[in-house]
Parts: structure tokens; sequence; C-alpha cells
């Protein structure tokens, strides 16, 4: 029902409302007010906190904050409210509970319903039924309302009853009081002071469930995280998942993909990723992370969960606006036990949802901050999409801003989740980029020392760091992701040895996969139940016939989009294991994860892959052993039985022989297992079995792989393999001619036109160079260039094409003082090249070169490291100028050491007269509040006088500026005339382009860079080093 307070005329049915609200108010809380003063031992004048507190019941504080919440907590310690007439019926209820003689205090008894009734379960339909009424009743006519108060009344009038049958007292004074005070309600109208006083008291009421609602759930939920913040991807191996996220977590780098422009990214830290926006500048309501498999999604979920535990502890949290949720809800996509969200709410909160009807259960979830992680939306199934639908459709839209999501996937997935996301919902998609260079070494050493603790290593870490350090220009690109940075470094704590071997994704796997069944076989050799009974070549046979049939159940858990082995899978893999005479709790211990999950029937235990990449490498050894004769589905034996039932045609031989052949395709063997006739295949869910799978046909022979990568490839495609993926392809096809020479024709037109080349595809781009011819190459050095021995190969290839190239050295453009970008620009240099040079990023000492290039150039990114350089770039720079009439060149970045002075650097002038929008921009790396005037003497010496479309940046990476710092630069910019220009466009509307002050500092907090504001600049505080050195290309 819905009643509205308009100048106090409410009509009849709201008055009914109301008073049906005043008995239920009134009987009631005399009712428990009568027995609290009776039951309760307490002293008259003794606060019930300090009663509980003492003996014989011995509370402590922690069963206070369980049981009462913060309100209630203030009121029982009170001195001025001991006799409890004060307190309200949920105060009154939880005394009765807790303190009072002759009740039980914790058993079911208080909400199960017997026949004849107990006292107990009396006392909660009394408190239920004030709290029914604010359930949306329908109209309440005079009928209605007679009846709910005549229930009411006897409800009451029974509880007085058996108070007075337990406690043996007489209770005829009080059912008298009761019926009077009933018969007065009824007969006489509401006084406007009542009306108000109900109103009221109703507001409060529904505020006070959604406190105590909240208050309750927030301490539950910290009390979970601990479980659920532990993380290791290689629980397989290690056997345990005890890694804590917080003390392995090291950066990650994110994108977050501009709405209007899709081929433009916007670098980000994941820090802050709640305080994105969507590009119409809306709070998004669901916010994608993308990722491929192994790239940290779920860690980074996890990641988010433990430091809002942080927060609810101590109030210390990394993420921004992390703070402001009052519920963070993690849940599993490969979760099928849930599809609601009261559900979803009742397996986190199960505790706190006992006390709690639905109803207002989800009333009070909209009406305080929700934050939902849905980790691996690529897992979906049936009943996890319905909740996804019933979250997206109905609870976001209605929260009205309370309720926000994110949702982690796999790039094949993206699309089908997009395809649910009702469009009237805000959006933004992220993705992830993976560990930076620089901090691959910080996250081995950090999980390395943490596995040496835990007693899984005694290996040197600095051995494997320079191990990783000297190998990332040979590792595939995959190598930049959390998992397989993991999987080394628990392949090489058991076999270092092993390590050097391992130049893809499947080779890491295999090794890997190595030392799993070695550590298994040793184990069952020494297992009570075989070390008598079978000889080590016995155990090493049943293994694999074990693992044969794993495998299998793994191609048919993925194909089911299962996680979770389905229980027939279970079944199967427990009857392989009693057929070789295997112990069960072994063999599933070495390749699965034993999981709790929660089902309708409560908690059970599940064998799960304790990743998805694992499950998928399963799935492709099953098709590699049928590929291998290894095992026979049940079609081959059929076909083979008939075969060598005689009498058959020579016709009929050759259709069986045709049909064996063609029952060990590829796609026929997904085929055949895929149980769901009424819905299409959907090969994206196998993308990454395929790859696994053509670096399994390349370590295994050339035949095998020829035979097979046409199909492969095919299938590749459909599974929407896309643009830097084929890099990847051929390296796991060890670089095969004959792969790169199919994989370069079912390129679409973009892929072969455009490329990026990154540190670790060289060796993959050289030999698609072969085939493909594209148009424009961006080469990426984010590594060091002297550990690339792919790098000058690349380099003399492409200087004999026809394409577009841009060399962006980012490593020597940071590092100007450990690396020089020379010897690879001179070669794309050369008076006999062909190419083009349209990007010039680096730090480079033969200036001549860059002159040679400024016909073509459109930005020049040069690091300038002392003095002798400088003066050397004079001419360049100079040359610079007059090539901005060429109306190509459109960035210029200089990146100035503190051992440069300003009187070696030309001063920049640009043509006025040019219609062309320039950015120029200055990256002046560690400075300090002593080196001010320094950088100011350096910004004026550069700093073009004619500056009417020049879009400029200042950054400062890796700074140690203090807020006055920072306010000194800009007053000192200012009294310099540097600031922000206008621009009139030719619609003759003025634009004000302020100068854009990007600072990396962790002397500034986010509320202190605030605080910066002064018209023609734009400041913006970068304190985790993450953008600034990507900002100057903005």
């Amino acid at each position: 029902m819905s009643w509205q307070e308009s100048s106090l005329g409410l009509n009849n049915e709201d008055h009914n409302f109301l008073k049906v609200y005043k008995v239920a108010v009134t009987s009631v809380r005399s009712l428990f007010f009568f027995l609290f003063t009776l039951a309760c031992p307490k002293l008259p004048t003794q606060t019930l906190r300090n009663y509980l507190q003492s003996p014989p019941l011995n509370m402590t504080g922690v069963d206070l904050k369980r049981y009462f919440n913060g309100t209630q907590r203030a009121n029982i310690n009170d001195a001025t409210k001991a006799s409890g007439k004060d307190f309200d019926i949920s105060l009154l209820f939880v005394c009765i509970q807790r303190s009072c003689r002759k009740l039980d205090p914790f058993g079911s008894i208080w909400t199960t319903k017997t026949n004849p009734p107990v006292l107990e379960y009396l006392l909660t339909c009394n408190k239920n039924f004030r709290n029914d009424l604010l359930h949306d009743y329908p109209t309440i006519d005079d009928t209605l309302m007679n009846k709910l108060i005549q229930d009411l009344q006897d409800l009451v009038k029974d509880t007085y009853e058996l108070i007075g049958k337990r406690y043996s007292v007489d209770v005829k004074k009080e059912i008298d009081g009761l019926n009077d005070n009933i018969d007065k309600i009824k007969k006489t109208p509401l006084p406007v002071p009542d009306v108000k006083k109900y109103q009221e008291e109703l507001h409060l009421l529904r505020e006070n469930i959604k406190c105590t609602f909240k208050d309750k759930g927030k301490e539950e939920l910290a009390d979970t995280v601990d479980n659920l913040t532990m993380t290791d991807p290689a629980s397989f191996i290690s056997r345990r998942e005890t890694l804590k996220v917080t003390a392995i977590y090291t950066r990650i780098d994110l994108v977050m993909e501009e709405n209007k422009n899709k081929n433009k990214n916007i670098p980000i830290s994941y820090e802050k990723l709640l305080k994105l926006l969507s590009f119409d500048g809306r709070i998004p309501d669901v916010l994608i992370l993308e990722g491929p498999a192994g790239a940290g999604k779920t860690t980074l979920s996890k990641l988010m969960l433990a430091e809002w535990e942080k927060w609810i502890r101590n109030k210390s949290c990394s993420f921004l606006d992390l703070e402001s949720f009052d519920f963070v809800l993690h849940y599993e996509c490969s979760n099928s036990s849930i599809s609601r969200y009261i559900d979803l709410l009742k397996f986190r909160l199960q505790n706190t949802t006992s006390y709690f009807k639905d109803d207002d259960i989800l009333r009070s979830t909209k009406q305080i901050k929700v934050l939902i992680l849905i980790d691996a939306a690529d897992d979906l199934n049936p009943n996890s999409k319905k909740l996804l639908i019933e979250l997206f459709e109905t609870h976001v839209p209605e929260s009205r801003g309370n309720l926000r999501i994110i949702c982690t996937t796999r790039p094949q997935a993206l699309k089908d989740l997009k395809s649910m996301i009702p469009t009237n919902l805000s959006v933004v998609l992220t993705k992830i980029i993976g560990i930076p260079p620089e901090r691959r070494g910080e996250f081995v050493e950090k999980l390395h020392e943490e596995m040496i603790k835990q007693g899984q290593s005694t290996q040197e870490t600095k051995g494997l760091i320079n191990y990783l350090h000297r190998s990332q220009g040979r590792m595939g690109d995959h190598f930049r992701f959390p998992l397989m940075l993991t999987l080394l470094t628990y392949l090489w704590a058991a076999d270092p040895d092993a390590v050097n071997g391992v130049t893809t994704v499947t080779t890491l796997y295999l090794a890997i996969q190595n030392l799993i069944q070695k550590r298994l076989q040793d184990r069952l050799s020494r297992h009570e139940t075989l070390k008598y009974s079978k000889t080590v070549s016995e155990i090493e046979k049943s293994c694999f016939e074990f693992q044969k049939v794993l495998y299998h159940e793994s191609l048919i858990s993925l194909s089911l989009d299962a996680m979770v082995l389905p229980a027939k899978c279970t079944t199967n893999l427990q009857k392989a294991a009693d057929q070789h005479k295997l112990p069960q709790a072994e063999v599933f211990a070495a390749f699965l994860a034993l999981e709790r999950k929660w089902t309708a029937y409560g908690y059970s235990d599940q064998l799960a892959a304790s990743h998805k990449s694992l499950l998928e490498f399963y799935a492709a050894l099953y098709i590699i052993n049928i590929i291998n004769g290894d095992i026979k589905t049940k079609n081959q034996d059929d076909l083979e039985l008939k075969l060598n039932a005689g009498s058959l045609s020579k016709s009929e031989k050759k259709k069986i022989h045709k049909e064996l052949k063609e029952s060990k395709t590829i796609r026929t063997i997904l085929e055949n297992n895929h149980n769901d006739s009424s819905t299409p295949m959907k090969y994206q869910k196998y993308q990454n079995l395929f790859i696994h799978l053509i670096g399994l046909l390349a370590q295994r022979s050339t035949e095998d792989l020829h035979k097979y990568y046409n199909e492969l490839i095919d299938l590749m495609r459909e599974s929407e393999v896309r643009d830097s993926q084929w890099f990847q392809v051929i390296s796991e096809a060890e670089c095969d001619s004959k792969v790169t020479k199919y994989v370069s024709e079912k390129m679409n037109k973009s892929e072969r036109e455009s490329w990026d080349i990154s540190d670790s595809n060289m060796g993959a781009a050289i030999e698609m160079l072969h085939t493909v011819a594209p148009k424009h190459v961006c080469v990426n050095l984010e590594t060091d260039p002297s550990t690339l021995k792919y790098l000058s190969p690349l380099c003399e290839i492409l200087a004999n094409s026809k394409s577009r190239i841009s060399l962006d050295d980012l490593y020597s453009f940071k590092n100007p003082d450990k690396s020089t970008s020379d010897a690879y620009l001179e070669i794309l240099s050369r008076t006999s090249s062909s190419c083009f040079m349209e990007g010039i990023l680096g730090n480079y000492l033969l200036t001549s070169k860059i002159s040679d290039d400024l016909d073509h150039l459109s930005m020049l990114s040069v690091a300038i490291l002392d003095d002798t350089q400088a003066s050397a770039l004079k001419i360049t720079l100079t040359e610079t100028v007059e090539a901005l009439l060429n109306e190509k060149l459109k960035v210029i970045v200089l990146h100035i050491c503190k051992s440069v002075s300003a009187t070696s650097l030309p001063r920049m002038i640009f043509d006025p007269t040019t219609n062309k929008k320039i950015t120029f921009s200055f990256v002046l790396s560690a400075v300090e509040d002593r080196d001010i005037d320094w950088a100011i003497g350096i910004i004026a010496a550069l700093y073009p006088i004619d500056r009417v479309s020049l879009n400029s940046s200042i950054c400062f990476p890796k700074s140690s500026l203090s807020l006055g710092g920072c306010e000194k630069i800009i007053k000192e910019l200012n009294s310099r005339s540097i600031i922000g220009h206008t621009y009139i466009n030719p619609s003759q509307y003025e634009f004000i382009t302020p100068l854009k002050i990007v600072v990396t500092s962790k002397k500034i907090t986010e509320e202190e860079a605030k605080t910066l504001v002064f018209p023609g600049y734009e400041f913006k505080l970068d304190p985790l080093d993450m953008e600034s050195w990507l900002y100057i290309s903005l």
C-alpha cells in the first residue's frame, strides 16, 4: 500500500493502517517490557551491558557486537535507561532472548512452529507482526483492519497466558489492559500528533532494519573475506592455496577503451578502477575487466576484496573509492547453485540474512552501497546467466546508483556478456595489458620469497630474477601475465634446469605436467597400499591410463562450461582410479583441486580444475591421444568392428576407412562431445584449447603439425582469434613456415595492414614478414634492447620493406643513462632503406639520422641526458620547427634529465600561421623541491613563444615533489606567461586549452591534489607512476 501526508489529509485506509500499527507498537512493546522486567534477574539500576558481562553470562565485547547493533549497544550501556522502559521492540526482543531466565537463548525453538506453540515462538511472532506491516500491504479497509487487530489481540493474549504459566504469575491485569487499549484505539480517531509520531516511527523502523542489516552484514563479510583472498594459480602443484593475495600482488597495467574511438586505449592504474567515468561522464553501472587466460582477472578481484576488508579493519585501502561501499560481494560464474540475487546474498551473508525476511534484505541492499565482483563471465552456466540478467535488468536500475558491478571475462566471451547488459546501463570496458617488464622481477621475487617462507622452495631468488631478465625477449607475449610467471616460478623452485627449455606457453605446461607426474609417481611408490604391490613401471602405466580418462572428462567439462567437474565426470574418474588400484585422494590432488561449493543442500566437496587454462590443456591432450591412437572413441571401435567383420565390399571398406579418418578430425572430436543438440557449437570457448593444441602438435613432430594446421587455423578463425594473438599462434608452432603462410592467408585486411610488434613476439613477426607486407608497423620496446636477439634482424627486414615504421624504444627513453636507440635507427635509416619512419621515441645520439627522417615523421620523442647530447640536438630541434610546415609532425616530446643545463637548449618557435594543432610535451624525471628552479629554467628555455595552436603537457615522473612544490611550479610558470592558451575554432567559438601538469609523487595525496586549481592549468596526480610516461602521447 502507499500512504502520503498531504497537509495531514490522510484517507480512511491510511488511518486504518496507522491504527493497526499503533495497536502493534503499543501492545507488543507492553508485552515485551512486562516479560523483561519479570524475567531478567538484573538489579533495577544495573545496566544490561554490565549484567550481561558479569557472571554467570560473562559475555565478551565480541558477543555483544554479535547480538546488538551499535545503537542498541549504546542504549544497554546507558545508566539513565537501565530500567528498559525506553527500549523499542527490537531491542527488548534481543534483551529477552539473551538475558531472561527460563528461556532458551540459542535454540531453533524461537522460529519453529509446534502444536501447541511454545512461548519463544510466540514472542518471535509478536515481533514479526509489526515488521510484516512494512511489507506493502494491500489497501486496509475496515474489514481487514478489524481482522488484523483481532489476530494480534489473540496472539498477544496467548503470549501473556504462556508467560503466566512458565513464570507462575497472574496476568489477568495485563490482558485486561491489552483489551482496553485496543478497544480505545479502534473507537477513537487518531489525533494529529499520533499520526506524525507513527509515520516518523515507521520511517525510523525501516531505517533501523537497514542499519542493522548493514552493520551485521559488513562485519560478517569482513570475517569471511580471509579465505576468499588466498590465491595461488598453481595450487595444483603446491597442493594448497595459501598465498595471501596482498603479499604477492604487484602492478598490472590496464587500459580503458575509449567508446568514441575503439582504436584508442587510455592507460589507467588499477587503483583507479572505481573512479573511471564513461565517455559521456557517467559513473558506470557495469565495469568490464577483459583479459586473456592467466591475465590476473581473478587475482585482481581478490585483491579488491582484500583491500575492502583492510579498510573495514584498519581504515587503509589502495583502491580509490572502494571505502564507500558497505558490501563487497564476490561471485564465481562457475557456481551453478545460485540463480537469484537473494540467493547470492544468503550465500555470502548466511548468518546476517537468517535474521531478516527476503523483502527486508532486498529493500535494505537497495539503500546501501553494494559492489558485486562477478568473476569469469566466460564460465556462465544457465543459472549464473539468470543471476546476471536479474542483476542487470532489475536490481542495478532500481538501486539508483547504489549497486555497481565489476565483471571479469576473457575476450572471446565479451560479445555475449555485453549483449546481456541493457542499453540504459552505463558500461566501461577495461583490458588487462599485463605486468610491465620492470615489475616482473618484483612479482616473481615476492612469490618465490613467500614460497621459501612456506617451505615450498630452497632455490635462490636472485638466480630466477637474473634468468627472467635475460630471457624476456625470447619468451612469448603471455609471459607478461601472472599465471605464466607463477608457473615459471614453481618450475624454477622444483628444477631450475627445466626452465631453460621454456619458450612458449605449451612448453611451460608440458614442463609443469612432467613435474606433476614425477612427483605423483614418487609419492605413489612410497604409498602404503602400493609400495609392495606395484613396481615403478606399473605405477607409471597406471597413472598414464588414469590420465587418459582425466583428459577426456576435462574436455566434457569444458564443453559444458563447467569448471567444477559434473557428477558423472567425477564418478568416471573414481572408477578409473579404482580400476587401476590408485588411491583416489593422491591422484585427484595431483591434477585437480578439491573445492567446497555451495549447493541447494549446503556445502559440498567437489572436484574442479584449479585454473581454466589447465582444464583446456588437459582437453587438448585428450585430442592428441585420439590423434595418436592412444584412445579410441566408441564410434571408432564400432567402425573397426565392422571393418574386421569380413564380407564387406571394396566400396564399403573404402567408406569405413574414410569415416575412420574423419573421426580423427578436431572438429569431429569436438562435435561428438557437444551434448546439447538444441544449441549450435560455439568455438569461441575452445580458443585457448586450439592454441595449446597447435603447440602440442609442434612439440610432437613437424609431420603431425602439417597434417592438422589447416583445420586448426580455420577453427581459430571461427573462434575469433585476432590481431596479436596470431603472433602467439606462430610462436606456439615454433615459427613453422607453412603455418605462418596459412595464418597470413587467414588474417583479415586490418590485421595484415597494421602491426604492433612487442619485445616478445619479434621472432614470429620476422617469420610473418616473409609472407605479409604491412603498411604500418610499430615496434614497441619495453625491455632493455640489448637483451632482444631478434631486434636487429627485425630492423633489417623492415628497412627493406615499404612500411611506415614507428620505433618506440620506451626503455631507452625512460632510462637514457642505461641504453640508446641509435643502432636500430641507423639500420632503419640507411640510404638504401625503402621504409618510411613515422615515429621515433627513444634515446638518440646520432641526431643526423633523426634529421634525415623529418620529412615523414608524425611524432618525435627523444631523451636528452646531458649538455653534450643537448648541443648535438640543437640543430635537429631547429630543423624540427621548420619541419612543422610539412603538415605531418604532430607530436614533440622531450625527456630532459637533471644533468642538462638550460643554456644548452634552443627556444622553439612555432609558425603562428599554421592551422595545425601541435602537441609539445616535457618530461622532467626525478624532480624534487630543490630542483624546481632548474625545472622552471628548462621549461622557460624551451617553451615556444608563439603557441596559438599548441597543446602542451609537463610530466614529472618518479618525482618527490610536495604540495608546496607543485604550487610553486604553477606560480613560476604563470609569472613567465607559460600557461594554457586560447584557441578559436573556425566557428569562432573560443576554447581554453589548459597546460597539463602530471606529477608522480608519494608526498601528495589525492585530496591535496584537488586543491591545485589554477586558471589555465590542469593538474593531474599520478602517485603510482603509471600514467606519466604514457600520458605524453595523449
